[in-house]
């Protein structure tokens, strides 16, 4: 963590012995951390996107419509819960950079 520029150490002459102060600017490593974890939604909900797309042309018997029906509103019901996440976490990621911003 020395070596990353995490954590500080120097000496303290006064009482020979070493002190460690930690730099971090956790509000942006969260923030830097959310930013990862949405472009795996972004990628997860393309995915979805198509996959409802595939189900929406299939040609349905009139057996396998109940079940197509219920995957497809699986699939939608999936989408809109990731996309209410994505919102939720670029709100926070603005709030964390914001706080980051203020604290300096």
């Amino acid at each position: 963590m020395i070596r990353m520029g995490i954590v500080h150490k120097h000496k303290d002459a006064s009482l020979k012995h070493f002190v460690f102060h930690v730099n971090v600017d956790f509000p942006e490593m969260i923030a830097s951390g959310m930013e990862t974890i949405l472009r795996v939604y972004e990628a997860q909900r393309d995915e979805i996107k198509k996959l409802t797309r595939k189900v929406r042309s299939l040609k349905l018997k009139e057996r396998e419509k109940a079940e197509i029906n219920r995957l497809q509103a699986t699939l939608e019901n999936i989408e809109k819960t990731i996309e209410f996440t994505e919102g939720i976490m670029k709100n926070t990621i603005k709030e964390l950079r914001s706080h980051s911003r203020e604290s300096r």
